[in-house]
């Protein structure tokens, strides 16, 4: 049995520890492509954490990305995650491509994928296609036009483009639109919220135009040269009315051009790619604090540039502390003013031995677009200062162990159980025990339970005289519960009119008397045959009178709220009294 259980052990380590290795690959979506036609690459980092770059794609062309996600899981006691980095590439020309293997940069090792075969077949431009397919000329009372923030600037610097339409007809109706393919730019959606045409018309060349945005991108240009934004198609019916229906137009706006310069040399240290403006803060909720407890290390990174391909700076940890990979929160707001807001990276560290242990500063970097220079941003080094924890630094005091010898320990001994060990007499079995005789009857008591408590339900609700009986005092207290409103509202025949009512259904309920036979006289000898005493009677036969006076002799005196409270009473006291 114990060569049973080793082997088993054996087998559950081997397979932990080969499921938390880390894997590095490469694959397209489709292969071979058509010129022209788009296809996707992705990298993917599994069981790790790291950089990853891009490979040498062999003359491919990048339209769109890097688009990164993650994934994490947790099956059968082990846990993985996946880092993916995707890439819109496409074959500019007929011919065969070599994409180069791709590196992931983890803890001072490399990690290499496969190079990759592309073969790319004739196919027609998509570009060619668009152009050929528009018709007519230039209508200058409706037409496109796309208008870029800037014509100038750096390789990931943010550039808005606007896509607006032109229209003097009275009525335009869009039918379809076709987007540019955007080659060598990285995109964000900007949200419009006005479908509509502007408040504001616009005067070109002497003429007046109604002008509505289509749509507008926050874009970053993501190599250097001279970039070209396609022209945009659009399909639509103007001056459509109850009578006509009018004329169907096929538009095409302007080809966008950008000239975009690559970032100086000289990049310092820390440097991504982020380009625009920034800030950072750094701060640790605590800094002084016992062994084996946690602190928290915040860095915020803001302002306006494309914070979501900013990375966690990396950390100089003593190995006296324990970190944890750090939680993401982004806050990023994308206008037409561009992408702003921050990034928010949440660092857990554990010091495990006491004495002072000093986070050495770091930073990051990024390129300023106003200045045209690098800037370094740098943060303050941090010293945290540790007390010995509640029994946790004995051994530490005299032989410190590291957290590297201890990941080496966890992969050949088992550490020893300092817990008291659940103990038992030899040749117990769970059969015929106590345990188990009480395990097997217990559905069975269960059962006949339910069976019970389900025919004395049935029992109860066949009665239905019986059931009226039970109720009737809940069902005094809601109409009492009316008449208490009406009192509050000032309701003086409402309050006499749910005071009747809630005497006769009580009465009624209680002394099994039908709907249509709830008279004074038939409740009063009931009353008698009941032994009800002879005072009660009397003041339950007032109570009827007053409320029938009330009701159908308004001018009479009688006061709302004693009646209330007397009919309370009443209540009560016959309650009492037919229950005996």
């Amino acid at each position: 049995m114990s060569k049973f259980f080793f082997i088993a052990s054996l087998l559950f380590f081997t397979v932990t520890g080969q499921a938390q290795r880390a894997e590095f690959s490469a694959s397209v979506d489709k292969n071979p492509v058509s010129v022209n036609d788009r296809f996707k690459l992705t990298l993917t980092l599994t069981n790790g954490r790291g950089n990853i770059s891009m490979p040498d794609l062999g003359g491919l062309k990048v339209i769109q990305g890097p688009f990164t996600s993650s994934n994490y899981s947790y099956r059968n006691g082990v846990g993985s995650s996946q880092v993916s980095h995707t890439y819109t590439l496409t074959a500019p020309v007929e011919g065969s491509y070599t994409i180069g293997p791709a590196q992931a940069h983890i803890k001072g090792a490399i990690l290499k994928s496969k190079p990759i075969q592309i073969k790319a077949t004739k196919g027609s431009s998509v570009t060619t296609q668009k152009k050929s397919s528009a018709s007519g000329g230039m209508n200058k009372d409706l037409f496109v036009k796309i208008h870029l923030s800037n014509r100038k600037v750096y390789r990931g610097e943010q550039v808005i483009a606007t896509y607006k339409l032109y229209s003097r007809y009275e009525a335009v109706e869009l039918s379809n639109y076709d987007m540019p393919v955007l080659n060598g730019f990285w995109s964000e959606e900007v949200e419009n919220k006005n479908t509509g045409w502007e408040p504001k018309s616009e005067m070109i060349n002497g003429l007046r135009y109604k002008v509505a945005i289509l749509k507008k991108q926050v874009l970053f240009p993501q190599r250097s040269g001279e970039l070209k934004i396609d022209a945009m198609e659009l399909e639509c019916v103007v001056n459509r009315t109850f009578f006509n229906r009018g004329t169907k137009l096929k538009i095409q706006s302007n080809e966008a051009k950008l000239t975009v310069k690559d970032l100086p040399a000289g990049k310092p240290g820390g440097f991504t790619g982020a380009v625009g403006t920034l800030k950072m803060s750094v701060s640790a909720d605590k800094t002084e604090l016992k062994a084996n407890d946690a602190v928290n290390l915040t860095v915020k990174i803001s302002g306006q540039s494309n914070l979501k391909l900013i990375d966690p700076p990396t950390l100089e940890i003593p190995q006296d502390l324990e970190i944890y990979d750090p939680k993401v929160e982004d806050r990023i707001k994308v206008s037409g003013a561009g992408m702003s807001g921050s990034r928010t990276f949440e660092y857990l560290i554990i010091p495990r031995h006491a004495g002072e242990h000093r986070i050495e500063a770091f930073s990051i970097s990024y390129f300023n677009t106003s200045t045209g220079k690098y800037v370094e941003l740098a943060s303050q080094p941090i010293t945290l200062t540790v007390s010995k924890g509640d029994g946790s630094s004995t051994a530490a005091t005299f032989n410190r162990v590291t957290k590297e010898e201890v990941k080496l320990l966890e992969e050949d001994i088992r550490y020893i159980k300092t817990d008291t060990p659940e103990l038992r007499k030899p040749n117990s079995e769970l059969f015929a025990s106590p345990l188990y005789i009480g395990g097997m009857l217990t559905p069975a008591l269960a059962f006949l339970l339910f069976l019970f408590v389900r025919n004395k339900r049935s029992e109860m609700y066949a009665d239905e005289v019986g059931m009226r009986t039970k109720m009737a005092d809940k069902v005094a207290r809601r109409k009492l519960h009316a008449a208490a409103k009406a009192l509050k509202k000032n309701d003086r025949l409402g309050v006499f009119a749910k005071v009747e009512s809630a005497l006769l259904e009580f009465l009624g309920d209680k002394l099994s008397i039908a709907i249509i036979e709830r008279t004074r006289e038939n409740i009063q000898e009931e009353l008698n045959a009941r032994s009800v005493s002879p005072e009660l009677s009397t003041r339950t036969d007032s109570a009827l009178t007053a409320c029938q006076m009330a009701r159908y002799a308004p001018g009479s005196d009688n006061d709302a709220a004693k009646m209330y409270e007397e009919a309370v009473q009443l209540i009560k006291e016959l309650n009492g009294a037919l229950r005996s």
